[in-house]
């Protein structure tokens, strides 16, 4: 098997086993609503520490009206709250609910099982070799 294939076969493992952690916590019918743009949203909420919809949109290299859009869905999902900032009134500031937060430790949960499974078929040193492998590949296509 080839790398192209094996990498197939790497990302159809990690996007199943994402799936059904999600689907479990959502509710099927619920996960199947949410589109992969907004999870995207709620991810980069979450990692951004109470981004402002600007701070979305510079980061996504989309429009403000772009992002509101999507906010504004998220918002009456019950994924994500926004709230005036304190030091100009004009911004809003954005966060994760609890439905928000549960969405993302799902993911977290289904990476660790991914993981754990991973480190228990191979050795201490492969494990390490791994990860030495997979920190060059990242770091030679960082941004």
């Amino acid at each position: 098997m080839d790398i192209l294939d094996l990498l197939a076969e790497m990302t159809e493992l990690i996007t199943k086993s994402m799936r059904e952690h999600k689907s479990k916590a959502l509710g099927l019918q619920e996960f199947q609503r949410l589109t992969l743009v907004q999870f995207y949203y709620i991810e980069a909420i979450q990692r951004m520490d109470h981004p402002t919809f600007s701070d979305l949109a510079d980061r996504f290299s989309v429009s403000k009206p772009s992002v509101t859009n999507i906010i504004y869905k998220l918002i009456a999902e019950g994924f994500v709250v926004k709230s005036q900032s304190m030091e100009d009134k004009r911004r809003f500031h954005l966060q994760l609910t609890p439905k928000g937060d549960s969405l993302m430790a799902a993911e977290r949960q289904a990476y660790k099982e991914l993981t754990d499974g991973i480190a228990d078929r191979l050795t201490k040193e492969e494990v390490s070799y791994l990860k030495e492998m997979l920190m060059k590949i990242l770091r030679s296509t960082e941004v």
